[in-house]
């Protein structure tokens, strides 16, 4: 009696885990891209509260934070010397260091603020 698969028996095989990759491969793919995604979000909700805290501590020197719709720039290095952000921290997006970045800060209508995470020449 001889032991093995036939040629059939093969391709069905073959057949069954080309269906199983073609299914869990874009799921696992997207799996990845919305975890890269949910750590960018991190990391600005992070550099967020620390340019918050960075502001409620030095709020005397921005006055323009004072009236809606008043801006303006933070740089991170700034804000890693009050040691609110480590000097190590790095763009989740980009793997480029935080200290060549800035915050634009603007006080919207409600009285809360806005941040937008710039490149430090696009203050």
């Amino acid at each position: 009696m001889k032991r093995g698969f036939t040629l059939i028996e093969m391709i069905a095989g073959l057949t069954i885990l080309s269906a199983i990759l073609m299914i869990s491969v874009p799921q696992v793919t997207s799996l990845l891209k919305n975890e890269e995604e949910n750590r960018y979000d991190n990391f600005l909700t992070e550099i967020s509260l620390a340019t918050e805290t960075y502001i409620s501590k030095k709020n005397d020197e921005f006055p323009e934070l004072k009236t809606v719709g008043g801006t303006t720039c933070i740089n991170l290095e700034d804000i890693v010397s009050e040691h609110l952000l480590s000097s190590s921290q790095k763009n989740t997006k980009t793997d480029e260091s935080i200290l060549t970045s800035s915050i634009q800060v603007t006080l919207n209508s409600e009285y809360q603020y806005d941040y937008i995470y710039r490149d430090a020449t696009m203050c």
